[in-house]
């Protein structure tokens, strides 16, 4: 890619803005283009593609139910192997869930009656980012250097070239 030179002059940075405006809308036109092409596609192969995922979906319901109903033809190893690929069952790790009709703010609350429940109790603790930024003006610099903080503001350049079509 070619580097672009510099502007000098008030004029030249103008030029140079109606130069990114003008390959800001090509690009727009071909990422339009692009997008349009995409869409054919999609919905050129949409209707095959799920017609397929249901028939898998149906036919691997079966062969679950097929296995559910014969769990002797898999042995110790829980799975069949065959020219086809394999099929069986895999052990999950452990999960805890809660029986119903409880919900984990009950399961808290239990616990946290219960004095040997307590250790598995988390407590997330992290620095309120948002408050130390709101308070920044009543707490000052000096404060906020004392426990290792500093609030910055950047100011970062911009470009946004009008993109609307000259009639």
């Amino acid at each position: 890619m070619k580097k672009t030179t510099q502007p000098t002059t008030r004029d030249e940075a103008v030029e140079l803005l109606g130069q990114i405006r003008a390959a800001t809308i090509n690009l727009r036109h071909h990422q339009l283009d692009r997008e349009s092409r995409i869409k054919a596609i999609d919905d050129e192969f949409r209707p095959r593609i799920e017609s397929l995922q249901e028939k898998i979906e149906s036919m691997s319901a079966a062969l679950e139910s097929w296995a559910e109903s014969n769990p002797a033809e898999f042995g110790a190893i829980k799975s069949i192997e065959c020219a086809h690929g394999r099929f069986g069952f895999r052990i999950c790790p452990p999960a805890a869930r809660c029986i119903r009709p409880f919900t984990w703010a009950k399961v808290l609350e239990m616990m946290e009656r219960d004095q040997n429940f307590h250790k598995f109790i988390r407590t997330k603790k992290e620095v309120d980012r948002e408050a130390l930024i709101s308070a920044r003006e009543s707490i000052g610099q000096d404060q906020l250097k004392k426990i290792g903080v500093r609030i910055e503001q950047d100011e970062i350049f911009f470009i946004e070239p009008r993109i609307e079509e000259s009639t």
